[in-house]
C-alpha cells in the first residue's frame, strides 16, 4: 500500500538578482523572458541544433515563441509564430521540426527549425478530406516517426482519443494514418508500439498495443490516485510509469509496469499538503522526475528507487501561494544536453533554470511491537530538523529520506505507544540507511479501544470476530480486515450502535489487523486469531 508523502519548504526571498525568486534548493535561477501582460504561457518543449545551440519552444495564448537559451543567463526570443487564440498550446519536436497543437483551431502548425538562428519556415496541416484535422489538446511522437495528436477535433463536437500521422517521408507534409476514438486521451506516452494513454475523464492510464495503428489492442488499465490522470511518462527501462493527477487531491504516482497485466502502485508524493497544490506535467530523466507543479513551481524527485520517491530539488517560479491552484508552472523541459531546465510559467514568462541533480539519502525500515513483534500501522516517522514526515504502511514498513546528507535524530510515534527517538542516525546521499524499530504499545490484542469506542475482539471458542460500533464519530464506520501480509480479507460498513459477526473459522491462525476509517479519522486494531 503506497504512502502519501508531502514536502514543505519556507518561502525565501533571494537578493542579488533582478527577478524575485522563491523557495529553492538544488535549482538555481539563470534567466527569464517576459511577455506582454496580455500573453499567458502554456506548454513548452526544447530543441537542440546540430551546432549545439539550444532553443526553447514556448506555447502562448497568441502563438509560439522561439527563444535561444544557449546562454541561460541571457535568453533571447528570436521568432514569434502567431496562431489562433487559445489557452492551450503544446509543442513537440521530430527531425528538426516543431509540431504545435492547440484547441483554438487552425490545424497542426509545423515549424522548420533547420535554419535557426537565422530563419524559420512554417506550414499548417489540416488532415485529409475524409479525415480532417482541426484541433488537439496535446501530442507526442514515438521513436518510429509516428505522431499521436491527443484529444483531437473538439471544435467539431468530438472528444476523441488520438489522430495518428506519419512524418517519416516528409516532416512538413504528414501522412494520415488512423484515428483512435475508443476513449478520450488527454495526454500520453508511446514507446515500443505501446501507448500509455492518460485518460483524464476515465481516471486512469489505458495501455494499448499500437503495432496495428488501425486496431489498437487494450493490454491493461490502471486507475491513478485521484482519478484525474493528466500525464504519464515511462522510465528508460520501461519497468516503471509515473503519472500526475490534475486536481488538488492528486499526486505524482509511481507504478511497477513490468507486467502490464498486473500493474502495482509503488509510491505517491507531492510538494505541499494532501489537499492542496497540483502536479501538472512530470518527465523522467536519468533516474529523476522533473515536474511542473503549478503554483509550487518545479520539483525534482530522485526516482532511482521508484517505491520511495524523494524530493531533491525545488524552485518556485510563481508569486502565488498553493491556494491558487492552477497558476504558475504549466510546462517544463529538462532534456537539453547542457542540463538547463526551462519552465513556461503561465503569468511569469519563460524561466531558465540550472539544476543540480542530487541523489537522495534514503531512510527505510520497519516498526513493530516490542512484545508481539506484530506490525505497527500508521506509526509516524520524523527526521529531526527537516520537514520530512512519513508513516508506516499495513506491513509496518516505512520508506522515506531527505535530499541532504547528515546526522539526524529519528523520532517514531504512535497513539497509544511510547514515543522513541533514535539519535545520531547517518543519512548518506545515494545510500539506504536501514532502521528497524520496536515500540512499547502495551496490550492491544483484544478488547475495546476507549478513545474511539470501537469494540473489536475475537472469541476462539466459536471462531467469531465481533465488531461493535459505539462511536459518535460518524453514523457509519467503514473497516477492512487485513492479514499480516497486507491483503484485504473483508471490507465492512457498520452503522452506529450495530454489532457485526464475522466467521473466522476458515482463516489461518495468526496476526490480523482491522483498519477503521471515517471522514474524520483512521485507526487500527490488532487481532490475534488462535
Amino acid at each position: 500500500m503506497p504512502r502519501m508523502k508531502f514536502y514543505f519548504t519556507l518561502i525565501i526571498v533571494l537578493l542579488g538578482i533582478n527577478e524575485s525568486a522563491f523557495a529553492q534548493y538544488n535549482i538555481a535561477y539563470a534567466g527569464k523572458v517576459d511577455y506582454a501582460d496580455t500573453i499567458q504561457l502554456s506548454g513548452c518543449w526544447g530543441y537542440t541544433a546540430d551546432d549545439g545551440k539550444e532553443y526553447a519552444l514556448v506555447g502562448t495564448t497568441h502563438g509560439t515563441s522561439i527563444v535561444d537559451v544557449s546562454n541561460p543567463l541571457l535568453p533571447e526570443e528570436l521568432f514569434f509564430v502567431p496562431g489562433s487564440l487559445s489557452t492551450w498550446r503544446e509543442v513537440k519536436t521530430w527531425n528538426k521540426h516543431a509540431y504545435v497543437t492547440t484547441e483554438g483551431g487552425g490545424g497542426l502548425m509545423i515549424i522548420d527549425l533547420q535554419n535557426l538562428p537565422d530563419a524559420i519556415d512554417t506550414i499548417s496541416y489540416h488532415g485529409t478530406v475524409d479525415h480532417p484535422f482541426k484541433t488537439a489538446h496535446t501530442l507526442i511522437f514515438d521513436e518510429f516517426g509516428f505522431g499521436y495528436l491527443f484529444g483531437f477535433n473538439i471544435l467539431t463536437g468530438a472528444n476523441e482519443g488520438a489522430y495518428i500521422i506519419d512524418v517519416n517521408v516528409d516532416p512538413k507534409h504528414p501522412e494520415f494514418v488512423a484515428e483512435f476514438t475508443d476513449v478520450y486521451v488527454h495526454d500520453g506516452f508511446v514507446r515500443d508500439n505501446q501507448l500509455w494513454a492518460a485518460a483524464i475523464y476515465e481516471g486512469g492510464v489505458y495501455v494499448y498495443d499500437v503495432t496495428n495503428k488501425n486496431d489498437f489492442t487494450l493490454l491493461g488499465v490502471q486507475p491513478t490516485s485521484a482519478s484525474a490522470t493528466h500525464n504519464c511518462w515511462l522510465s528508460d527501462d520501461g519497468n516503471y510509469l509515473f503519472t500526475t493527477d490534475e486536481i488538488w487531491t492528486g499526486f505524482i504516482t509511481s507504478f511497477d509496469v513490468s507486467d502490464v497485466t498486473d500493474i502495482k502502485t509503488l509510491d505517491q508524493i507531492k510538494h505541499g499538503a494532501a489537499d492542496s497544490t497540483v502536479a501538472h506535467n512530470t518527465y523522467y530523466l536519468n533516474g529523476y522526475l522533473v515536474t511542473a507543479h503549478y503554483a509550487e513551481g518545479v520539483t525534482i524527485h530522485d526516482a532511482q528507487r521508484p517505491g520511495n520517491l524523494i524530493e531533491v530539488g525545488h524552485y518556485d517560479t510563481s508569486p502565488f501561494g498553493p491556494e491558487v491552484l492552477l497558476e504558475g508552472a504549466w510546462g517544463v523541459y529538462p532534456y537539453f544536453p547542457s542540463g538547463t531546465i526551462i519552465i513556461s510559467d503561465i503569468g511569469e514568462g519563460l524561466i531558465v533554470l540550472q539544476p543540480t541533480y542530487t541523489e537522495a539519502a534514503f531512510l527505510e525500515g520497519t516498526v513493530k511491537d516490542e512484545v508481539s513483534f506484530g506490525n505497527i500501522i500508521h506509526a509516524q516517522i520524523e527526521i529531526s530538523g527537516t520537514p520530512v514526515v512519513d508513516s508506516t504502511d499495513i506491513l509496518g514498513v516505512f520508506e522515506t529520506g531527505y535530499h541532504e546528507a547528515g546526522i539526524y535524530d529519528i523520532t517514531i510515534s504512535k497513539s497509544g505507544c511510547v514515543t522513541k527517538t533514535i539519535t545520531d542516525v547517518a543519512l548518506i546521499n545515494g545510500e539506504v540507511t536501514n532502521l528497524d524499530i520496536t515500540l512499547d504499545c502495551g496490550t492491544l490484542s483484544i478488547g475495546e479501544l476507549p478513545e474511539n469506542k470501537i469494540n473489536c475482539y475475537y472469541l476462539p471458542d466459536n471462531g467469531i470476530i465481533y465488531v461493535q460500533n459505539q462511536s459518535d464519530l460518524s453514523n457509519h464506520v467503514n473497516g477492512r480486515l487485513i492479514n499480516s501480509e497486507g491483503k484485504i480479507i473483508q471490507e465492512i460498513s457498520l452503522a452506529q450502535s450495530a454489532t457485526l459477526q464475522l466467521d473466522a473459522n476458515a482463516l489461518p491462525k495468526g496476526l490480523y489487523y482491522f483498519e477503521f476509517y471515517t471522514a474524520e479519522t483512521t485507526f487500527t486494531k490488532k487481532l490475534m486469531l488462535y
